[in-house]
């Protein structure tokens, strides 16, 4: 078994006004998902595998090599086109993170943490999870933030909110929109950050709703086919159950381009080197 994180790094950022993920940020002055990859090293994990677009292969070539003694590295390629019924599609964008996910399942045998390429989720998040993904847990786990924690100052955002059973295993998740820093800056609420733990079977379960997905939204060119509601689907069906396990990180993201300046400090108040891949 390989302990593998996969990072969705597809997204165009159109709020963010470029590609954040590419955002350099930090005194190591790296991209904000190296940082999470370091975090995930020290945890144990020797496998990432990066969700991309075809044209964003070139941002990864010195990386690339900067970690090739340290992790394992491999590439999924997120296609509008990706099924033969898609290929008549007029699409313009990729179908969401449910498809984006379904890019990499025939590169992935194991458990393994699925999180967004523009999230700092924390340093601790990924020890907790390598320790229950791979020694502990019997079923499918979800890191969950508290909302006060992932709001911006800059704007409004829009949130997963998680109901949780007395056990702490998710039920439903459902987005509320517009959420701002002023009104819910202290609030407890559980929601969902898309930092996952998941088992394999999960490709079979997106492959056989996608399909339906797509019959369902063949004219719809906008609609995505997101990994929450698969989730809320397989819990409503008693298919599947994923434990929630909360954290008392704090979240920091790029959703608008005042974001930066928080992430900067916030970065630079943890333990990482000016340097994070010596060569």
């Amino acid at each position: 078994m390989t302990p593998t994180i996969v990072i969705m790094a597809a997204g165009n950022s159109s709020r963010y006004g470029s590609l954040k993920q590419f955002e350099k940020v930090g005194a190591a002055n790296a991209y904000l998902f190296e940082y999470a990859i370091y975090d995930a090293i020290e945890a144990g994990f020797e496998k990432v595998v990066f969700i991309i677009k075809k044209e964003f292969k070139s941002y990864f070539k010195e990386l690339e090599k900067k970690l090739a003694n340290l992790i394992e590295v491999d590439f999924a390629f997120q296609l509008i086109n990706s099924h033969e019924n898609t290929q008549k599609t007029q699409r313009s964008k990729p179908w969401g993170t449910g498809h984006a996910l379904l890019a990499c399942k025939d590169l992935i045998y194991e458990p393994f943490v699925l999180m967004n390429a523009d999230d700092y989720y924390g340093k601790s998040v990924f020890k907790i999870l390598y320790e229950q993904l791979y020694t502990k847990s019997d079923h499918q786990l979800m890191i969950g933030y508290e909302l006060g924690k992932t709001l911006s100052e800059h704007g409004n955002v829009n949130r997963g909110i998680c109901t949780l059973d007395s056990n702490n295993f998710l039920q439903l998740i459902e987005e509320l929109t517009n959420l701002n820093h002023t009104e819910h800056n202290n609030s407890s609420t559980i929601v969902s950050m898309n930092l996952w733990g998941l088992y394999p079977s999960i490709f079979e379960e997106l492959e056989k709703r996608f399909l339906i997905f797509l019959d369902q939204s063949s004219t719809q060119l906008d609609k995505e086919f997101f990994l929450p509601s698969v989730v809320n689907e397989l819990i409503k069906e008693h298919s599947e159950k994923f434990k929630v396990i909360a954290t008392n990180e704090q979240w920091f993201g790029l959703t608008y381009n005042k974001d930066k300046i928080l992430l900067e400090e916030s970065i630079s108040n943890k333990k990482y080197p000016k340097e994070l891949w010596k060569s």
